[in-house]
Parts: C-alpha cells; sequence; structure tokens
C-alpha cells in the first residue's frame, strides 16, 4: 500500500469508527418520542375526532421560562408518554399578530408559559401560568398532566352531601356511575353543555360515583345496570330508583338525546292555571 492510499484511508476508517460508535449508543440510548405539536385550530378538530382533550402550550421566544420548560420537562421521556398518549398537543407563539389578540383576550392570557388543558368539546379543563410546579419541576408537571381531579365530574359533591340538597330542595338526584374510575373523561364528555345544566337548574343534583376504594361500598349497594358502560341513576328524595341509562358514544355527543333520557325522571312541573280558573275570593 502507497502512501497516497494510507492517507486517503485514515479519515475513511476514522468515519467508519465514529459511526460504529453512533450506533452503539443509539442501540442502549433510550429513545426519546418527540411530541407532534399542532395548532390550535387543528388540535381542536382532532380533539373532536378522536375524543381526547387538547393540551395548549402558549409561549414567546423571549420567554425564559419557557425556554427553560422546553430543554428540561418537555425532553422528559415519562413526560413525553404521558403527552402524547392522552393529549392533542398545541401551540401558540403570543408574538404571532394571528393570535396575539386571541390568545389574550379570548383564552385569558396574561403571563408566559401559559399551559391550558381543554376538553374535546373545547371547554377548558384547567390550566397553569408559569413554572411553579414545585421541585423538581419535572414531577410536579407530569404530577399536573396526568391527574384528572379537574375533571367536571370530579367538582360534583359526594353523594351523601348531594343527598341532602336533594332532600332540602325536594330535587331529584342524577348518579352517574363511572365503573372505571381512571377513565373519567370520556363520560364526562356529556355534561359539559351550559345549555344542559340551564335546563336542569331547579330540578337535580348531580353526583359521581366510582368504583374507586373509597366509594366501593356505595358503588356495589346501588341498583345499576349490567355491564361495565357508564351510566345515569336518578333517584328520588328517599333514594327510590325512578330511572336509569347508559351513557353511550352516540349520547355524549349528543346532547338533545341525553335531555329527552333525563326528561322523563324529573320533578314534573305544575301547569300554571288559565286565567278563568284563578281564585278572585276576597281574601
Amino acid at each position: 500500500m502507497n502512501q497516497r492510499e494510507t492517507i486517503f484511508l485514515k479519515p475513511l476508517l476514522a468515519v467508519t469508527l465514529v459511526c460504529a460508535i453512533v450506533a452503539s449508543v443509539l442501540e442502549y440510548w433510550p429513545q426519546t418520542s418527540s411530541l407532534e405539536w399542532k395548532s390550535f385550530d387543528e388540535a381542536q378538530r382532532v380533539a373532536r375526532a378522536l375524543n381526547k382533550p387538547v393540551f395548549l402550550d402558549v409561549y414567546a421566544n423571549w420567554c425564559g421560562p419557557c425556554r427553560m420548560m422546553d430543554r428540561t420537562v418537555f425532553t422528559d421521556d415519562s413526560v413525553r408518554r404521558i403527552m402524547n398518549e392522552k393529549y392533542v398537543l398545541a401551540k401558540i407563539n403570543i408574538d404571532d399578530p394571528a393570535w396575539r389578540e386571541r390568545a389574550t383576550s379570548n383564552l385569558r392570557v396574561n403571563a408566559l408559559p401559559t399551559y391550558l388543558i381543554f376538553s374535546p368539546k373545547g371547554k377548558e379543563w384547567s390550566r397553569k401560568v408559569g413554572v411553579d410546579f414545585g421541585n423538581p419541576v419535572v414531577s410536579g408537571f407530569k404530577a399536573w398532566i396526568a391527574d384528572s381531579s379537574y375533571n367536571l365530574l370530579r367538582k360534583w359533591q359526594r353523594y351523601h352531601e348531594a343527598m341532602v340538597v336533594v332532600r332540602s330542595h325536594r330535587w331529584s338526584l342524577m348518579v352517574v356511575v363511572v365503573p372505571e374510575s381512571t377513565d373519567l373523561e370520556p363520560a364526562s364528555l356529556a355534561f359539559e353543555s351550559d345549555s344542559l345544566w340551564k335546563f336542569l337548574e331547579g330540578k337535580i343534583t348531580p353526583t359521581l360515583v366510582t368504583d374507586s376504594p373509597a366509594d366501593s361500598a356505595l358503588y356495589r349497594s346501588l341498583p345499576l345496570l349490567p355491564g361495565r358502560m357508564p351510566q345515569v341513576l336518578i333517584l328520588d328524595r328517599n333514594e327510590r330508583l325512578l330511572g336509569r341509562f347508559y351513557i353511550d358514544e352516540q349520547m355524549r355527543s349528543n346532547e338533545i338525546m341525553l335531555v329527552d333520557a333525563l326528561r322523563q325522571y324529573l320533578p314534573k312541573e305544575e301547569p300554571l292555571p288559565a286565567l278563568g280558573e284563578l281564585d278572585h275570593s276576597p281574601r
């Protein structure tokens, strides 16, 4: 082998050696799946189709805490796994003229970073402003995105507290039963409409019962329909069953079906008397 061939082979061998080292490292290095960010409008369309909540990151390129979250939190494998599995992800750059007004007015963003969680129907469930997730930040942020306490059903009164309200107002009790206590989002979608609660106002008090250890005795005592599908029980103030029905996939997306199902079990309103039927006798 002449000197010219030796000079040519040295860099080739070096490149080959580097490639081998990189391949060896990648084989044992944990692979991190990337976060698939979308525009907010696109994320909302996808969320409705997939029946998943939206996680929205409102940021700016000049925002130091935003960059810190990108470097230290959104690169964590366990965080990325939860975010990709549980949410449709969206980002808004508040310096984008097309989004500035909408972010500050409609979304009420006044500090950065702001993180928001929306239901698949677009109702805000939860928000965090800044990076105050505790220490370490990664653990606190992961606990927040994995938590479902922001869910609408979790905010309802407990069964016995709700029954006190029912008895004092002579209303009915709506018991939403979710056997899979860790997956409340699908069932909660049926109850997010403001117009639904306007219809139920003064007629019903809601409560949630799951098969969690805290509710297990109550869960077993209820007159449930067979199967593991979420369902609704309507009870009177004496805890007698007035009616029950499943919350199926069609009902979760059709408010009218839910209203029709509830209407037949709600207290009947007394009709107003006709003018001729009023008692005009002197008091």
